[in-house]
């Protein structure tokens, strides 16, 4: 099974990317997706956080519940790298845990290709489980544009979340690909099938054999 991890730098078209492969018929697994879940109401992971930080990171919901406040957590961890750091401790394992399960699950139900969608792939050494790394870039002007227009944030907010990720050019770096998201949308959609086709023309030798 050949097991490539996506990454890309925020607001560079990693989740159209993602898509794409999916559309195409590999495997993704979406770590973001493993992340929420991990810690949603009465799950390992929300149990690890709340005793880390406490009930101040916590909302409830229409059924008077408590429920993770995500937006929160994000703002208390936000330029805090020893904060940033506790949670990461407190969520890894649980995420750790639910991947493996799904890389063995895609293993037993013979898939030969599955994609680890990974924002932090580098900053938590999952690209060792790697046989390639693929990273979506474009410039950090089209970053920020791109980040304002989803999250409706000011420039200089949009600026400094760039800048507290990994830099992308080190994350280029260290990949085996690159897919540069700088033109249209059809451009990038039409590079992600490209590399898509190469990846599904590999199978399980490639595991063996990487």
């Amino acid at each position: 099974m050949h097991i490539v991890g996506l990454t890309g730098g925020i607001a560079c078209g990693k989740t159209t990317v993602a898509a794409v492969f999916r559309r195409e018929g590999l495997r993704v697994i979406d770590l973001d997706e493993i992340s929420r879940d991990a810690t949603k109401r009465g799950n390992w992971g929300y149990r690890r956080v709340v005793r880390t930080f406490g009930r101040d990171v916590l909302t409830t919901d229409e059924q008077g519940r408590d429920q993770l406040d995500r937006k929160k957590l994000a703002d208390v961890v936000f330029n805090d790298k020893a904060k940033l750091s506790k949670l990461n401790k407190a969520t890894h394992l649980p995420i750790i845990v639910e991947l493996l399960r799904q890389i063995l699950v895609s293993f037993l139900t013979l898939k030969p290709v599955v994609v680890l969608d990974c924002p932090l792939l580098f900053e938590a050494k999952l690209e060792m489980l790697c046989s390639s790394t693929v990273c979506v870039s474009c410039e950090e002007s089209d970053q920020v544009k791109r980040f304002v227009a989803r999250d409706g944030c000011t420039e200089d907010h949009a600026k400094q979340r760039i800048k507290a990720q990994m830099p992308l050019e080190k994350k280029r770096q260290l990949s085996d690909l690159v897919i540069d998201t700088g033109g249209s949308k059809d451009d990038c959609i039409e590079s992600a099938k490209q590399v898509a086709g190469v990846y599904k023309k590999k199978g399980f030798l490639s595991w063996i054999f990487r």
